[in-house]
């Protein structure tokens, strides 16, 4: 059986369904993975946008993703230009409408050298009332292509509105077993 999201520690029912859902062109187009510090979640998203994205989607033989393509090593690194990451500013405490308003902007504008561009937003329960009804639009219509994820430990401060347009993925943190495994 080929393996998902490797990198990922515990969570194996999480990597497995989302790993399948990927293979299969399946992925709902918003995520909203929720957990605690040490869950996992960043390391979620940067395996889903790899495996979006790996050169070696198609080989099932592979891991997905394959961690050595041209591909999954610039995610890793973080300089692949179709993922890109949005979180609050050093000096603000919050994410407000207009950092919002930049990335949808962008979001409309095609892929530069992937199949699939990945926004990840940070601290998601961060983000102002009126930065996540500037989002909305973007999550109930969608460019084609792009997979918004949503990363917090707290979805109960998000609107209702938002948890309502995406798909809702609970980490855990691992065990000490697992990390050595």
């Amino acid at each position: 059986m080929r393996s998902y999201l490797n990198a990922l520690r515990g969570n194996d029912s999480v990597r497995m369904r989302l790993g399948a859902l990927v293979e299969r062109g399946t992925l709902p187009h918003a995520l909203l993975i929720e957990g605690g510090r040490g869950s996992g979640k960043h390391t979620l998203a940067k395996e889903l946008a790899a495996a979006l994205n790996c050169e070696h989607i198609g080989d099932a033989a592979s891991p997905l993703p394959c961690h050595r393509c041209n591909s999954c090593r610039r995610i890793a690194e973080g300089s692949f230009t179709d993922v890109k990451y949005l979180g609050k500013q050093k000096d603000k405490a919050t994410i407000g409408v207009g950092e919002v308003k930049l990335f949808k902007e962008d979001m409309y504008l095609s892929a530069t050298e992937s199949r699939h561009k990945i926004y990840v937003f940070e601290n998601a329960e961060l983000m102002t009332p009126q930065a996540q009804n500037a989002l909305l639009i973007a999550l109930e219509e969608p460019p084609r292509d792009v997979v918004i994820i949503l990363l917090c430990e707290q979805a109960d401060k998000l609107l209702t509105t938002i948890k309502s347009r995406v798909q809702h993925i609970s980490t855990a943190r691992f065990s000490t077993e697992e990390l050595d495994g």
